[in-house]
């Protein structure tokens, strides 16, 4: 295989690569193996850089200067770059249209994108509950979760319980967490329970947002 050969090779990889890979940054999934990697990439690649080729030569006039034989100019390689990020983009885009159409419209429901671990799913926007985290020796804290780490190539994970509280079995309330609240690792959790329409008996700044989206 000539330079000539291993450059027409790459054209048909990057742009593929790069989609695949601002996609998987947004929506993170388990580490496929290379061989897998570089297929998909070869997959979505030739489709990309075939119709760079055809639109330069039938519709810029040549103005990507896109050249089948040495190493491609300057104007064809950012242009893979750039066709690359705007396909990843378009396909980020897509899921999370269709995330919305499913949570806004239950006719949709089956366009709903599937999770890559449960872990994700019941911590996905739009999920509004509230969760009792049972850690051990029965401390417990009542909070609802802001940020999470979603790595599906790790066993643990950690998370920020906002708006939290320390309460006891009967999930009366301790204390209150002063600040941002409690960070936490799914190690040092025995399970979590998610409350649909709980009530706190005292006032917190998410239950005054949901009483305004209610009024």
């Amino acid at each position: 295989m000539g330079f000539s050969d291993i450059v027409q090779f790459l054209l048909y990889v990057i742009p593929g690569f790069i989609s695949i890979e601002y996609f998987r940054a947004r929506f993170p999934a388990k580490t496929r193996t290379d061989f897998i990697t570089i297929s998909w990439s070869i997959v979505f690649g030739v489709g990309i850089t075939s119709f760079l080729i055809w639109l330069d030569a039938n519709v810029l006039n040549g103005l990507l200067a896109y050249k089948s034989t040495g190493f491609p100019s300057i104007q064809f390689l950012t242009s893979l770059v750039v066709a690359g990020f705007i396909i990843g983009i378009a396909r980020a885009g897509l899921r999370q249209l269709r995330f919305i159409l499913s949570r806004r419209f239950a006719y949709f429901k089956w366009l709903a994108p599937d999770a890559s671990s449960i872990w994700a799913r019941v911590n996905q926007k739009g999920t509004n509950q509230w969760a009792v985290v049972f850690l051990d020796k029965d401390i417990q804290y009542l909070g609802y979760v802001k940020y999470f780490r979603n790595d599906p190539d790790a066993i643990d994970q950690d998370f920020l319980l906002a708006e939290s509280f320390r309460v006891d079995n009967k999930r009366r309330i301790i204390y209150s967490v002063d600040g941002v609240g409690v960070y936490l690792n799914t190690r040092d959790v025995r399970r979590i329970e998610f409350l649909d329409g709980f009530k706190l008996p005292v006032s917190s700044a998410r239950t005054k947002r949901s009483n305004k989206r209610t009024t």
